[in-house]
């Protein structure tokens, strides 16, 4: 249906003839009952650069597969879990070969009709594979919790600390968007910088927030 679309548009400019090669698949499949849901989302992604004048080529690839629950425990309390497992490799001087592993936490519960308190807590867990017989493993955390007021219908007001996942309906393969965002702003402004780095900077960032929202 129209009013559930996502209304995505994805374009790729590119030299002629094509020096990259993009071969991407998704599915998702979703379930919902009067208390409880489910979702599935599977992906794959491979490019293959091709460099003919040097006589060589190029690749990165990886899939990912990611489940998530809801749940309205009780009228007052909205519960919500999301993973993420991702596969990654490819050619070494543009990849490294591992995985990574992700969780998102969610909830709210409702305090008085306008008041509520809620949480979105992020956990990303990155396994690289060294050839030298020893793995590089990192875990990042990125909570968000705090309260939101409605004094109006069309206004609210959020109070709350750690890292703003800034998920306003609009989201990127099921998660939120805000943090995804940062992550691939930081990677594409320091080009020598891995994903743990850019994990790390994004840990750095929590903060207090205070923010209105007017609704239209």
């Amino acid at each position: 249906p129209d009013d559930l679309a996502m209304k995505h548009i994805f374009f790729v400019l590119d030299s002629d003839p094509a020096t990259t090669q993009h071969d991407y698949s998704e599915f998702i499949v979703e379930w919902s009952g009067k208390d409880l849901g489910a979702k599935l989302w599977l992906q794959r992604n491979l490019f293959e650069f091709s460099f003919p004048a040097a006589k060589e080529s190029r690749w990165l690839h990886d899939w990912s597969a990611s489940p998530g629950i809801t749940w309205k425990a009780t009228p007052r309390l909205d519960l919500a879990i999301e993973e993420c497992y991702t596969r990654f490799e490819g050619s070494s001087d543009i990849s490294a070969t591992g995985s990574s592993f992700e969780t998102i936490a969610k909830g709210s519960f409702a305090l008085r009709t306008n008041l509520s308190a809620f949480f979105d807590v992020r956990v990303i867990r990155y396994k690289y594979e060294d050839l030298s017989g020893g793995d590089d493993v990192s875990t990042f955390t990125n909570p968000w919790v705090g309260f939101s007021y409605a004094p109006m219908r069309k206004v609210s007001v959020v109070l709350a600390y750690g890292v703003d996942p800034l998920n306003f309906d609009i989201d990127y393969e099921g998660r939120a968007i805000g943090r995804y965002n940062y992550r691939e702003r930081y990677l594409w402004e320091n080009p020598a910088a891995s994903l743990t780095d850019a994990e790390r900077s994004l840990e750095d960032r929590r903060m207090v927030c205070l923010r209105a929202l007017f609704n239209f």
